[in-house]
């Protein structure tokens, strides 16, 4: 286990802040535009619509690879840096994929009984929870 502090700690709280920043300036929680934005928390955006889409949920199914890169063709310019989506375009059947495995993995291991983690409550104390099949039911 553990702990963020300093440098790491001011990077985190950095991309949870401007994660759902736009390129544009359409973002929140502030409206910063562009350059403002640095490129680790872009990357961080980008990642996060790519994971909230591609992953399977109670109310949808996972998108398509097709459906993705169609999404982040019409967002560069918009939401995204149109020369980070260049960049991003000969690695999207890959990271795809791996998207993929990587949820099969989980779901195998949820399903076998599931994962324990360590958590830290208000005070900083430690505790345990069990994730487990029930959830993804």
């Amino acid at each position: 286990m553990f702990t963020l502090r300093g440098p790491l700690r001011a990077l985190a709280s950095l991309v949870a802040i401007t994660h759902h920043e736009g390129w544009n300036g359409q973002g929140y929680p502030a409206g910063s535009a562009g350059g403002a934005l640095p490129l680790h928390c872009q990357v961080a955006a980008m990642m996060d619509v790519f994971d909230a889409l591609a992953s399977p949920r109670a109310y949808k199914p996972g998108w398509s690879l097709k459906r993705l890169v169609g999404l982040f063709s019409e967002e560069s310019g918009k939401q995204f840096d149109p020369r980070l989506i260049a960049r991003m375009a000969p690695l999207w059947t890959s990271l795809h994929a791996e998207h993929r495995r990587l949820y099969e993995q989980t779901l195998s291991r949820v399903s076998a009984g599931g994962f324990v983690a360590s958590v830290p409550d208000k005070d900083d104390q430690r505790f345990k929870i069990r994730i487990s099949s029930s959830v993804h039911a």
